[in-house]
């Protein structure tokens, strides 16, 4: 396994920056994010991702909205 500088912790930590960077930029940016369609909607989604947050922070179709930012 090869891990660039600040070892595993160091590239964590940027990619978890990111994440927020991203999730901000969606969040202040768009009206509406459609996710799923016919090749999609097999498709899992994958714990901590983007697309995980953004069904917890406002998934009209779940039972309560929750903010993770």
């Amino acid at each position: 396994m090869v891990v660039g500088v600040g070892g595993a912790d160091g590239w964590i930590e940027q990619h978890s920056k990111l994440l927020h960077k991203k999730l901000e930029l969606i969040n202040k940016q768009s009206f509406t994010v459609h996710l799923w369609n016919r090749k999609s909607k097999l498709v899992k989604v994958e714990d901590g991702s983007i697309v995980n947050h953004l069904m917890l922070a406002s998934c009209i179709f779940c039972n309560s909205s929750l903010s993770t930012l």
